[in-house]
């Protein structure tokens, strides 16, 4: 059911014509949805074919998300000063969470808290230069998305017994809203472009 309500996410999403670079994003993430969940069906999630597929799907959605942050961030003076700030308080992040963990960092480990810091990362740099883009709502959207799988992510492997049970629960929850949420300011953009040049 959480499979097929992510997929139908990521499905309206994309079928309202969000702009080119956040579409890439939504096809990394549909890649994502369909290798990782069957996977994790039929192999264990401790598996390593499942890391494998994880890790690499994974892969492909980080570079979308560099892809829509560094088009973002292209044409703001200084950029890469605020990249350098970013980078320091993901890794001071990091660092925090590995010192936190209630025992030695083991391989998955790093992998979320990884994942944790570059999704902060991209949502702290995305959402300060929102205000300056043409997409201000998407920008905010996927800021907000990032961000929140950024705390989930690495309170999970802080929490690990507490949260385990949640992991294959919330994050889906967060994606699904995100993608509609895309989907919906998608859709009122292109009907206003449609209404504006009077096309039935």
């Amino acid at each position: 059911m959480t499979f097929l309500a992510i997929v139908g996410s990521l499905v309206f999403a994309l079928w309202n014509w969000p702009p080119r670079c956040v579409s890439l994003y939504l096809w990394a993430q549909l890649i994502y949805a369909l290798t990782v969940f069957p996977v994790n069906h039929f192999w264990h999630d401790t598996s390593l074919v499942y890391t494998f597929v994880y890790v690499s799907a994974t892969a492909l959605v980080f570079a979308a998300i560099a892809n829509i942050v560094l088009g973002a961030v292209r044409t703001r003076q200084n950029s890469w000063k605020a990249f350098g700030i970013v980078g320091v308080l993901s890794v001071t992040l990091g660092r925090l969470a590995v010192l936190g963990l209630a025992h030695p960092a083991r391989y998955y480990d790093w992998i979320g808290i990884i994942e944790g810091c570059f999704l902060f990362a991209a949502a702290l740099t995305l959402g300060a230069v929102a205000p300056y883009l043409e997409r201000t709502d998407l920008a905010l959207v996927l800021a907000g998305l990032w961000f929140a799988q950024a705390w989930f992510r690495i309170g999970f492997y802080l929490h690990l017994e507490e949260w385990g049970k949640w992991n294959w629960r919330v994050p889906p929850l967060l994606g699904i809203v995100g993608f509609v949420l895309v989907g919906a300011f998608s859709r009122r953009r292109f009907v206003r472009l449609v209404r504006s040049r009077g096309i039935p």
